[in-house]
């Protein structure tokens, strides 16, 4: 049996919500070698590769699709204080 590279990500945020709404955003993209969990505004995203190319690589996608969830939240939430004023 191989050696399993593990590594875990944990993000404090703004809010309950907005931890909540990233991980549903993240859904799509997780698989069995992936764990997702929010805990308030804690968003832990815990990985178990066989490869530690391989943990790189996934780590980096995951980072990136945080941010890109966390910037269109704060694009839209922009938008409708906007159009409120």
């Amino acid at each position: 049996m191989r050696k399993k590279h593990i590594a875990t990500i944990k993000i404090n945020l703004s809010s309950e919500e907005l931890a909540e709404t990233i991980n549903q955003a993240l859904i799509p993209e997780s698989d069995t070698r992936v764990k997702i969990t929010v805990d308030g505004s804690t968003l832990t995203v815990d990985f178990e590769i066989e490869t530690l190319a391989a943990l790189r690589a996934l780590t980096n996608s995951y980072l990136r699709w945080i941010i890109a969830a966390k910037n269109a939240v704060d694009a839209a939430n922009a938008h409708v204080v906007t159009s409120q004023t």
